[in-house]
């Protein structure tokens, strides 16, 4: 197709729709017109031409025509003739390409196959994937998605089954808790689209295990943090000595609930308060600020935003301003916001180690919360899904970017955990979570934040995955499997739908599927849900293709 530039620089527009593009197309020979104009000289504005209309598919389909594919493929061309009908129904005027008109006017041209005569849509399956892209799978899912639904972080996910093999996963977790008399059960839940696609407990581990989170709590407060800068009690860059009067100073007054909760705040990991059930919070956080600030080489005080530093002292003091700010105890505002609305009978923060142990006044904000699998599952299938679970919003879409985006701005690492450990690419970190790339190669990013004794939770929001795999173990120990444990759950998302086992669901298995249509929701039965499954995945892969990456 020739450029339509100097058209463009000459103010004329062209006529007619090409394949999906929607904005410009040339008619059957490619002639030029000028739009039409009003009265007063300015040019009419014609109806927008709808999403899906002028769709690119393997076949000609329309209300009209005959279909090209074999009998078994009938039940996607009553998918897309219902696409037809909509938009027919919906958008009478839309402007229609010479193709379109031979057609009929009440026909709906879905493909440029029956127009083999214009140049630029010989290439069908170039055509298919450069123009239309996933326009043709998004057409199969206006029956279930409705016409024009918008994929918004928060949004509302179909509610199908689709089948995943995770018989690989199984037998690893299986061999490794029969290799390791030390490990006496452990739990894996994962999600896909916010939705349970796999829940097993080994061992001695079962639904209702409790079991302390360790480092995994700062996640939790992480989310806790993001509410109270939702509704403004906070700012991620207001200053923790603004409710803390012995962090007021030089240097140290610089610190912000965004450096405290990212670990670039200046201070260190220590602090003999930490877990202490004597004391209060605020008597915590006044100790930690002559205590367990780093200093540099002259014995002055680090200043905030100069380095990374992994630990727990800044979110204590975090903790003590927040229940300055709100006027209300950390406990009371976690379950206030965060453990009453989602439901979470059993995620409280108590003392490490002692299952019999009740909340107190100096609850260990970066390591000393407790919860099932099942209860931290749901805190992560509402990150997935954008803030929002059940109707429940807990955070706002953009709370859970900014959660969830890096905070560290490439500050130099003075201490971390995954210094040495070479398997990942990249590290860094957001507001209570890690941010991993997995390899230079791919541009997904893997949020987790593993505790000392194995809990291990992660949000994969390229693949829309979440997961958990909840222990007691030493993560030191285990933090290698967990990674591959990790990594096949990612190669079984991945593979899901490759009809035609090329390694990879792309649109070449609609290809496939047509030729010959298989069970893919693993229902049994061939029919209008396993193309729906198949375009589900269909459209996830174009998601996470198309995704802008994260800062």
């Amino acid at each position: 197709m020739r450029p339509l530039g100097r058209a463009r620089r000459r103010g004329w527009g062209v006529s007619g729709i090409e394949c999906g593009s929607g904005r410009w197309s040339v008619a059957r020979r490619g002639r030029l017109s000028r739009p039409p104009r009003n009265r007063d000289g300015t040019k009419k504005r014609r109806p927008r031409e709808p999403a899906f209309a002028g769709l690119c598919v393997a076949g000609s389909f329309s209300r009209d025509a005959p279909s090209p594919v074999p009998d078994n493929g009938m039940m996607m061309v009553a998918m897309v003739n219902e696409a037809c009908d909509h938009w027919g129904r919906s958008f009478p005027a839309f402007p229609r390409s010479q193709t379109a008109r031979r057609l009929g006017a009440g026909s709906c041209n879905v493909n440029c196959a029956d127009a083999l005569s214009d140049r630029h849509c010989r290439n069908k399956e170039q055509v298919m994937k450069k123009h239309c892209g996933m326009v043709w799978a998004a057409s199969l899912g206006v029956g279930v998605l409705g016409a024009g639904a918008s994929e918004s972080l928060g949004a509302a996910k179909p509610d199908w089954a689709c089948v995943f093999d995770f018989s690989g996963v199984t037998q690893m977790i299986e061999a490794q808790v029969a290799a390791r008399p030390t490990l006496t059960g452990c739990s894996l839940i994962v999600s896909f689209e916010g939705q349970i696609v796999y829940e097993r407990h080994f061992g001695t581990f079962t639904p209702q295990t409790v079991a302390d989170l360790a480092s995994a709590t700062k996640l939790l407060s992480g989310v806790l943090i993001m509410s109270l800068v939702d509704d403004g009690t906070i700012s991620l860059d207001g200053r923790i000595s603004d409710f803390l009067p012995s962090y007021d100073q030089p240097v140290k007054r610089e610190m912000t609930f965004r450096q405290a909760f990212s670990l670039t705040g200046g201070m260190d990991g220590s602090g003999a308060c930490l877990g202490d059930t004597t004391i209060t919070l605020r008597q915590c956080a006044d100790t930690l600020v002559d205590t367990s600030w780093q200093t540099g080489p002259f014995g002055e005080p680090v200043a905030p935003g100069t380095n990374f530093f992994y630990g727990g002292s800044s979110m204590q003091a975090a903790g003590a301003a927040v229940e300055v700010a709100a006027g209300r105890s950390w406990n009371e505002l976690f379950e206030q916001r965060i453990t009453g609305p989602l439901g979470l009978d059993k995620t409280e923060f108590a003392v490490i180690g002692d299952p019999t142990s009740q909340p107190y006044d100096n609850p260990r904000i970066a390591g000393g919360a407790r919860s099932t699998a099942r209860e931290y599952m749901r805190v992560l299938n509402m990150l997935s899904l954008g803030g929002e679970i059940d109707g429940v919003r807990v955070l706002s879409e953009q709370s859970v970017r900014e959660m969830l985006a890096d905070q560290t701005f490439g500050v130099p690492v003075a201490s971390s955990p995954y210094t040495g450990w070479n398997r990942f690419d990249e590290v860094d970190y957001g507001i209570g979570l890690w941010r991993v790339k997995i390899s230079p190669d791919r541009p997904d990013i893997r949020l987790t934040s593993p505790g000392l004794f194995g809990a291990t939770p992660w949000v994969d929001t390229g693949r829309e995955v979440a997961g958990i795999f909840f222990v007691r173990h030493s993560n030191a120990v285990l933090r290698d499997f967990i990674a591959d444990v990790q990594d096949e759950i990612e190669r079984v998302i991945d593979r899901a739908g490759d009809i035609n086992a090329d390694g990879v669901a792309d649109i070449d298995d609609l290809y496939a599927w047509i030729a010959s249509p298989v069970d893919v929701n693993g229902d049994g039965v061939v029919n209008n849900e396993d193309l729906r499954c198949l375009e589900r995945f269909l459209r996830r892969n174009e998601r996470r293709d198309m995704a802008a990456p994260q800062r």
